[in-house]
């Protein structure tokens, strides 16, 4: 079987320390701005889109991703870390990795995020 092992507490270390750590502190509190690529990045983690998503005991949020999927991410947020002004690179990058996961269509734009 290949099924990846989870390290529990380097996914929590991951999650806790670092990704949510990283987009507190990095992401402007301007809703408009933010609210876009958090959904990205849950799609990112949680392998699929947010109407899809259900919450409440055993379900699955972006907390409980596994550790690839939050290493994955981790570079993702690396490879913006080189110009942390430019949300809109941020969100481009998140768009094309969730499409070439394959977790979105490719038909799916910014634009479509955006409220």
């Amino acid at each position: 079987m290949d099924i990846p092992l989870q390290n529990p507490q380097k996914s929590h270390n991951l999650y806790y320390a670092n990704i949510q750590k990283f987009l507190g502190d990095f992401l402007p509190k301007d809703n408009d701005i933010s609210k876009p690529i958090r959904e990205l990045v849950c799609i990112l983690l949680t392998h699929r889109e947010l109407s899809g998503l259900t919450y409440g005991i055993r379900q699955a949020d972006s907390r409980m991703s596994t550790t690839n999927d939050m290493e994955n991410l981790i570079d993702v947020l690396s490879e913006w870390s080189e110009t942390p002004t430019d949300y809109f690179k941020l969100a481009n990058i998140l768009l094309n990795k969730n499409k070439e996961l394959g977790y979105i269509s490719n038909d799916r734009e910014i634009k479509d995020y955006l409220k």
